[in-house]
């Protein structure tokens, strides 16, 4: 199983971010890049969309590609760099979720300083950090230096704010049909109850 399966409908931007992770496993066995193909590679991602599109879910599957330890394509879904990003306890995947109305100075220097350091046990230090359009002006500027001078193994992968040199990903809401055709073919016995269905509202 692949870590892109949870990704439902968003072919164009996984085919991006596929690439991108191959090329960041090219850069990782040359530093010199002679070998990654011009534009496939950013340090910093975007990913944006409505409530409900899979930003979580791409942004985490992007960072598990990366951190995947299998030959072969990059995101095998099964090896440990893989399972324990998709688990959240990869030591070189760090998560910033605000817990209240926005996101401190204090907390994005923290986070900064730990994205600076060299990679415990990956190939690449990642930060997610959702909902970043919460982050504070000061606390943006401390994001934006980082975003702007990165180290080599840094990855930053933003959801929900603006921010300079970043490869930016839109996710659309997919279509109610695909979702329902996605849950029946790994739950065969679930039933759906269309008045429950999240994106409804319900």
């Amino acid at each position: 199983m692949s870590v892109w399966d949870d990704v439902v409908g968003q072919e164009p931007s996984v085919a991006v971010l596929r690439d991108a992770a191959r090329a960041a496993r090219d850069l990782h066995a040359d530093p010199s890049g002679r070998g990654v193909k011009p534009g496939a590679l950013t340090h910093a991602w975007l990913f944006t969309g409505p409530p409900g599109s899979g930003r979580s879910v791409a942004a985490r599957a992007f960072a598990a590609a990366l951190q995947c330890v299998r030959d072969g394509e990059p995101g095998c879904g099964e090896c440990s760099g893989c399972h324990t990003t998709l688990t959240r306890s990869h030591p070189d995947v760090h998560a910033v979720v605000p817990e209240g109305l926005s996101i401190s100075v204090a907390e994005m220097r923290s986070v900064v300083a730990t994205a600076a350091r060299l990679p415990a046990l990956g190939r690449w230090q990642v930060v997610l950090i959702e909902d970043a359009d919460r982050l504070t002006e000061q606390a943006s500027n401390a994001l934006l230096k980082a975003v702007e001078e990165p180290p080599l193994e840094d990855w930053l992968e933003l959801l929900d704010a603006v921010q300079r040199r970043i490869n930016r990903r839109l996710l659309r809401p997919e279509e109610e049909a695909t979702i329902k055709k996605c849950i029946t073919e790994r739950f065969p016995d679930a039933k759906i109850d269309d008045t429950k269905l999240p994106w409804r509202g319900g």
